[in-house]
């Protein structure tokens, strides 16, 4: 949940981080939660491929890898880290 809502006021456990309100989000609301979370980062994922897989030769051996590495990368199913 923290990487969705990093900019917001929620912790991994459900409660705010305002100490003037310790409020518990309902078991349902948290399975939502990471729910919108798990989909959100398996598309930040795909993105990632997607950019990595569209570099140039160059920029690829900058970091370290080789275009083949990089379409192996890019040929993962956006639920596989």
């Amino acid at each position: 949940m923290e990487d969705l809502f990093g900019s917001t006021l929620i912790q991994r456990d459900g409660t705010l981080r305002d100490g003037s309100h310790r409020q518990r989000f309902h078991s349902t609301t948290r399975a939502w939660i990471s729910i919108i979370d798990t989909i959100a980062s398996w598309g930040e994922r795909a993105r990632q491929r997607r950019a990595l897989a569209s570099l140039p030769d160059h920029m690829l051996k900058d970091i370290g890898i080789s275009r083949v590495d990089a379409w192996r990368e890019a040929e993962k199913p956006f639920w596989q880290a």
